[in-house]
């Protein structure tokens, strides 16, 4: 059985993109900065969220 299939690298892939994009995304967001605090805190939230949580599985 090979580990190196498709569907695996698909999803480490896919789940790479996902937490470049939450983070890019509240960068961006942060740079807006004229948004109020309340918009720009969130993707930095949920970032949290997600980086604990694959901490958890890994």
């Amino acid at each position: 059985m090979k580990f190196t299939t498709p569907e695996r690298l698909l999803a480490f892939g896919s789940t790479v993109f996902g937490l470049g994009a939450v983070f890019v995304g509240g960068w961006v967001i942060f740079a807006v900065g004229s948004a109020p605090s309340r918009l720009w805190e969130w993707p930095f939230w949920v970032g949290n969220v997600i980086a604990g949580s694959s901490e958890l599985r890994v």
